[in-house]
């Protein structure tokens, strides 16, 4: 477990080897246990069951990408997890698959304040996701994505924030912009709040379309971005959050 943390934010944050997400739906890197703000748990363990196979076995900010066909003669690509051997079906994100090729992994702890996920695949990509403190109550995920052939893809973030409640009720609160800022997409700005808890997130790159999920737990917008990158033209994109405690 790697552990970032300031006098009142502290991020728990996995290894991608270490065993506690094994699904292939969510990229590896960066995978979250818990964030807690002033003792509070922002963000935990949302699931009634946890078994480390499951799709959605993440908690906090976890990111997705769309998987990627044509690359490799009868696999799909799947960044921040690897070569996906498909079955007789179309894909489906929920289900499990084997893994043809996991690439290589490093990770590395460059201060208290940071830690340097890094993924290569073989012929493909270098994928590197920093997760960096910022401030008391801040933090980034940063991502560079530097391709050995052309990928084109889309990620989203699933905000799993629980807030440190049992169940979402009428407290909780959803906030974005519709606005459009140009042909590509909109802002990307947004907050979700329950009474005086907060997380407001931005990204330097356009959203082309939000989705949003609930349960009882957790109620998730799910920003996504386009990500495309070439030979010699890696493609970088961070997201800021910023948490808040307001009693």
């Amino acid at each position: 477990m790697h552990i970032l943390s300031t006098t009142r934010l502290r991020l728990s944050l996995h290894d991608p080897t270490d065993g506690f997400y094994q699904g292939t739906r969510f990229d590896r890197s960066g995978v979250f246990d818990s964030i807690l703000l002033d003792g509070i748990e922002m963000a935990g363990r949302w699931f009634e069951r946890y078994d480390p196979l499951m799709h959605d076995a993440v908690c906090g900010p976890a990111e997705e990408f769309t998987v990627v066909d044509g690359l490799e003669d009868g696999l799909m690509l799947k960044i921040g997890v690897g070569l996906l051997r498909p079955d007789t079906l179309p894909y489906d994100r929920f289900c499990l698959y084997e893994v043809a090729d996991g690439g290589e992994w490093t990770v590395e702890k460059t201060d208290e304040c940071r830690v340097r996920f890094c993924h290569e695949l073989s012929v493909f990509y270098t994928y590197v996701k920093e997760i960096v403190l910022t401030g008391e109550t801040s933090f980034e995920i940063r991502h560079k994505l530097e391709a050995a052939r052309p990928i084109s893809t889309e990620v989203y973030n699933h905000n799993f924030f629980t807030f440190g409640k049992e169940t979402v009720g009428e407290s909780r609160r959803v906030d974005l912009p519709f606005a459009p800022v140009g042909p590509d997409g909109m802002q990307y700005a947004l907050g979700v709040s329950d009474g005086p808890l907060g997380v407001r997130i931005s990204g330097d790159v356009p959203v082309v379309r939000t989705l949003f999920w609930a349960n009882t737990r957790v109620a998730c917008l799910e920003p996504y971005n386009k990500v495309k990158a070439a030979p010699g033209e890696p493609f970088s994109w961070t997201l800021n959050y910023q948490l808040s405690n307001n009693q």
